[in-house]
Order: C-alpha cells, then sequence, then structure tokens
C-alpha cells in the first residue's frame, strides 16, 4: 500500500474541489498525492509516445514531470496555501524511495553517499552449520551505543523488507563519491559502556552477530573464501566482533571500519556504486587524539564490571570496478556446497524411475490376465463379449 493508498480520504477531501484553508494536512499527504498524479500522467504520455521503459527512465519522471505537474496541481485545486517547493521535494524523495535499487543513481564527484543501517543479524558460514541466534536487534538498540545521527529518521520499507526484519536508519557516516577519507572519527564523545551493556556485547559476538549496511541500495559484505573451491565471493553483513584467541579469551569488538567502495564510470562525471566492502578491526584508542589519528595501542575488550570507553573510527578507500551496475548483485551469489545440487538430482531420478517401475509392474499385470482370457478356448459363453482394458478403449 502507498503513501497515496493510506491517505486516500485525505486526498478525496483536497481533490474535492474546494479551496478551503486545511492546514491539517502534511506536506507527505500532499506530495504522495502530486507523485501519484505525476506518475499516472507520464505513464500516459510515454505509451503515446511509444515508450515502455519506465524503470531506466524513473528519473526523468522524479526530476521533470513530477515538477511540472506539481506546480499544475497546486495552481488548480486549491494547494496554494502549502509550501509547494517542499511538498514537491518531498514527492522526489518518496518517489526515489520507491525506486531504490531498480533505477541506477548517477553520482557526480563529491556528491554525499548515504549510508543506511539495518538490523544486526546472526551470520552462518560453511564452518558454521547451525545458527546460535534467530534474534535480529535494532542497529540503535541502546545496549549496543552506536553512534547516533542528530536526526535520526526511520527510512522506507516494503513489505517484503519488513517480513524480513528489516529495520533501516540513517546514520552519521558521511561518504562522499572519489573523496578518500584515512582516518574519521564518528562521533566524537566517546561512548560509555557499562557493564552490564558490555555483558549483552559480548554474549551477540559470541553468537556471530554481524552489521549490516546499505549504500546505494547495495548491502555491505566482507570477503571470503570458499575453503573447497577456492572462490572468492561478498558475504553480506561483517562481523560485530572477533570471538577472541587462545591468549585472549574475552570477545573483541570491532569498532575500526576500512569501507571499500567499487565504482564504475558511465559516463563523464557520471558515477555508480557497484560494490561494498567493509574490513572490521578492533582498536583500541587511549584518547580522542589517538582515535583522530586511527593509532592504536592494541585490540578492544570490553570488561563486564566496569564502564567502557570506546570511540568508532572508519577509512574510505575509492575503487574503481570493471563490473557494470546491471550485474553488481553477481559476486554475492554463492553455493557453499555445489554437490547439493546432484544429490537432489539423483534423488529425483531415483524417484521418478522407482515410481515408473511401479506403475508399469502393476499395468504388465492387469494386461496379462486379460491376454489370458483371450486365449481361452472361443468355446465358452462370453466369449463374444468384451472384457477387461477394451471395454474403456474406446472412451
Amino acid at each position: 500500500m502507498g503513501l497515496f493508498d493510506t491517505h486516500k480520504g485525505h486526498h478525496d477531501e483536497v481533490y474535492s474541489g474546494e479551496h478551503e484553508h486545511k492546514g491539517h494536512l502534511s506536506h507527505e499527504v500532499v506530495a504522495g498525492a502530486v507523485g501519484f498524479e505525476a506518475f499516472k500522467a507520464y505513464e500516459k504520455k510515454r505509451e503515446k509516445e511509444g515508450h515502455h521503459d519506465k524503470h531506466a527512465l524513473a528519473k526523468e519522471v522524479l526530476a521533470g514531470l513530477v515538477a511540472a505537474e506539481a506546480e499544475k496541481l497546486f495552481e488548480t485545486k486549491g494547494l496554494k496555501h502549502i509550501d509547494a517547493a517542499k511538498a514537491k521535494l518531498d514527492a522526489k524523495r518518496h518517489a526515489e524511495k520507491m525506486y531504490e535499487g531498480v533505477a541506477p543513481h548517477d553520482y557526480e564527484v563529491g556528491e554525499k553517499v548515504d549510508v543506511h543501517v539495518n538490523s544486526l543479524t546472526p551470520m552462518m558460514g560453511p564452518k558454521m552449520q547451525l545458527l546460535k541466534s534467530i534474534i535480529p536487534y535494532d542497529y540503535y538498540y541502546k545496549p549496543f551505543h552506536f553512534c547516533e545521527p542528530e536526526d535520526k529518521k526511520d527510512q522506507p520499507e516494503s513489505l517484503g523488507s519488513i517480513l524480513f526484519g528489516d529495520r533501516i536508519f540513517n546514520s552519521p557516516y558521511e561518504l562522499f563519491m572519489l573523496k578518500n577519507d584515512s582516518c574519521h572519527v564518528l562521533c566524537e564523545n566517546q561512548s560509555k559502556i557499562p557493564g552490564e551493556d558490555a555483558s549483552f556485547i559480548n554474549a551477540r559476538i559470541r553468537e556471530n552477530y554481524a552489521i549490516n549496511w546499505l549504500i546505494d541500495g547495495l548491502p555491505a559484505a566482507s570477503k571470503r573464501t570458499d575453503s573447497k573451491t577456492n572462490s572468492v565471493f561478498y558475504s553480506i553483513g561483517f562481523e560485530l566482533g572477533n570471538q577472541g584467541t587462545m591468549s585472549n579469551l574475552s570477545p573483541l569488538l570491532h569498532n575500526h571500519y576500512a569501507i571499500e567502495i567499487q565504482y564504475h564510470q558511465q559516463d563523464e562525471n557520471k558515477y555508480r556504486v557497484v560494490g561494498v566492502l567493509v574490513r572490521p578491526s578492533s582498536h583500541k584508542y587511549e584518547s580522542l587524539d589517538d582515535a583522530k589519528k586511527c593509532h592504536t595501542t592494541g585490540t578492544l575488550t570490553l570488561d563486564e564490571k566496569t564502564d567502557n570507553a570506546v570511540w568508532y573510527t572508519y577509512k574510505v578507500d575509492w575503487t574503481i570496478s570493471p563490473t557494470a551496475w546491471a550485474t553488481r548483485w553477481d559476486n554475492y551469489l554463492h553455493t557453499f556446497d555445489p554437490r547439493i545440487h546432484w544429490f537432489s538430482l539423483v534423488n529425483s531420478i531415483v524417484i521418478v524411475l522407482f515410481l515408473t517401475g511401479m506403475v508399469a509392474m502393476i499395468l504388465l499385470r492387469a494386461l496379462h490376465k486379460d491376454i489370458s482370457r483371450y486365449n481361452q478356448i472361443e468355446a465358452q459363453e462370453d466369449v463374444q463379449e468384451d472384457f477387461g482394458w477394451k471395454l474403456v478403449h474406446g472412451d
């Protein structure tokens, strides 16, 4: 159900032809109506011209026709009391969310690339045959103490996204197209993690929980190698922490993220995001100055008996990639054990052969009885009557 459908009653009131002041109508309601009618008008126009490529031209809908139709609607339907410019921007924003991931976004050098954060979920890899938990946690769940933006907002989601447990929010990460950043402190006010919450975080690390980001609709991933096939693939998400080593049994919290964003140049001064890799690591910072330089004195463990000071940092590297935008998901498609397909194929063939043999045996037995009766002495009284399969051969 779209924004237009959600507020259909309000829209009917707006478009009734009355020019009364309706200050209670929000910009988002009006934006939904404007975007909906503009898109319908655009579809009709494109069909008359013989064009049917709606997705490839989604940006034209958003940037051009929505603005033109919006101006017309505001002038003719009694909406002059509402800020038209603000509502048109809202319409564009909602329409872009509708088409996010369908139509490519062309960035210019220096343009901001939004980073959205999603729920933390348990990971399962080739060495982890069973999940240790099935509960997703919101990224900004208080015990995690992640840095929050000043204007935290949840992002529009589809029904499928909600059913999968996605809870998508904006984030304080600042990424700009082709602008490398060797070290950046996420929030200069250190996070104070009390012992009780440290125990919670350590438990989630032991359960192999992963952090999930979305950049240009593409999930941030960690690069892995399949030990059986030696093929490289992208595993969605990256570890919240490390379970530690034999010399250090305490879990290590990952508080530094090396972000590698792969881009493809479409046209001159137009770039598209085609891959996102994150390499998390554990850095212990003694002070804010050390954090600003990403100067670490060791790994970070959380003491479950006292407060812990944590700074989150990240670096950004942009690398060019030959991968086209249309095939950017190919790296995420991987099967850990391809032999399972052969097993399923052989299993299906055996079942088909077994059932075919059973049916053939039943038919042979039935026909054998009929043939035996045909070969009996013709002097029998019922020799002229059809029986067996001949009774239905003409049906």
